[in-house]
């Protein structure tokens, strides 16, 4: 089809799409802030508050305080709320689920990959003004921007409460720099989609109306919010306070852990039969020794997302893990699904297969 729409020019479209295609669902997967799809259109967003939870905004349903820290992922098992990440870094102790500094930097990589195979193919195509070709540029450009919009979004959600929670001016000074960036990204969407009417009408209430434009006076005032915070926080800080604050810290970007690097080896049961344990092995090896020993848990449960996950702790011999689901667990209707949950010696957790 594409080679049909757009000739030569179909391979680096396809490339784009590959890319921008991914963006929503990976924004609505990890950062959820309403289950209502008469709520939540998250291809013309309208802004959830970071900083102050008393602004207007359509979202009941989710976690209180309603503010962009607190909202919950669509699937918490393999993704962490950005107030949960920053209990975490306080604490120092680690989740193994994705954390919002993850999803930003996936979401910031598909942006990139979907905006340079773009620029790619209007490089190569002869007609930029055909409405085939120009459909597909203004929705890549569109999702583009929203890729950057909610990356940067994350990470000032992020540095902000864990300012809250240090009284460190810098990472206020982060989530300002952050968000402004967000805020310029979804401008760039509201260019872009200058190609739209000016009313796009999902229903009839405003937040599933109008146009991207409109959504900046949201996100404007949320950031001046935050800039107002920042001014009280410079303007209050002792001196003892404000040479701390110059003291170098972690950059936000840098304070992601990835998971060692090891060989895992897994070949998951063909089937299993009712009522009877199913064994699960996993072998596992650390290409750094010194991370060593590592813990396994197996995490399961039924093809059922009504139910919470179980979890077995996993016993090993070398580099050889093996634990079961038991068999009054197995006796059910319902398929199984299960994934492993690792943790090394320096405390760094990571999901298999991820």
């Amino acid at each position: 089809f594409l080679t049909h729409e757009l000739g030569e020019t179909a391979a680096p479209v396809e490339a784009a799409l590959a890319s921008a295609s991914r963006i929503l669902p990976l924004v609505t997967t990890a950062y959820h802030v309403s289950a209502s799809n008469n709520r939540y259109w998250p291809e013309m967003y309208t802004a959830m508050p970071i900083v102050d939870e008393n602004r207007p905004h359509p979202y009941r349903d989710t976690p209180i305080p309603r503010r962009a820290g607190t909202v919950s992922p669509l699937d918490p098992e393999l993704f962490s709320r950005v107030e949960a990440f920053a209990d975490q870094l306080v604490n120092g102790e680690r989740s193994a689920t994705y954390s919002p500094l993850r999803v930003a930097q996936w979401l910031e990589d598909l942006a990139e990959s979907a905006a340079a195979h773009l620029a790619d193919a209007e490089g190569q195509t002869s007609d930029k003004s055909s409405p085939a070709f120009r459909r597909l540029a203004v929705d890549v450009a569109i999702q583009s921007a929203l890729g950057r919009f909610f990356a940067q979004k994350l990470r000032a959600a992020l540095a902000d409460a864990l300012y809250k929670r240090t009284g460190d001016e810098g990472r206020l000074r982060e989530a300002l720099d952050a968000y402004r960036a967000a805020r310029a990204a979804y401008a760039d969407a509201a260019e872009h989609g200058r190609a739209y009417r000016d009313d796009i009408t999902y229903g009839m209430e405003p937040w599933l109306r109008g146009h991207w434009s409109d959504r900046l006076a949201a996100i404007d005032g949320d950031l001046a919010d935050m800039e107002a915070e920042w001014r009280r926080a410079t303007s209050e800080a002792t001196p003892v306070a404000q040479q701390a604050s110059g003291r170098p810290h972690t950059p936000l970007v840098e304070l992601d852990n990835l998971p060692p690097e090891a060989n895992h080896s897994h070949l998951p049961p063909v089937s299993f039969q009712r009522g009877r344990p199913v064994s699960i092995e996993l072998k596992l090896r650390p290409l750094d020794p010194s991370i060593w020993p590592i813990s396994a848990s197996l995490r399961y449960r039924h093809v059922n997302q009504a139910e919470l996950y179980q979890t077995v702790q996993m016993e090993h011999d070398g580099d050889r893990y093996s634990a079961a689901i038991p068999g009054e667990y197995t006796d059910s209707t319902y398929p199984l699904q299960y994934f492993f949950e690792l943790r090394d010696a320096q405390g760094r957790a990571w999901l298999y297969p991820g």
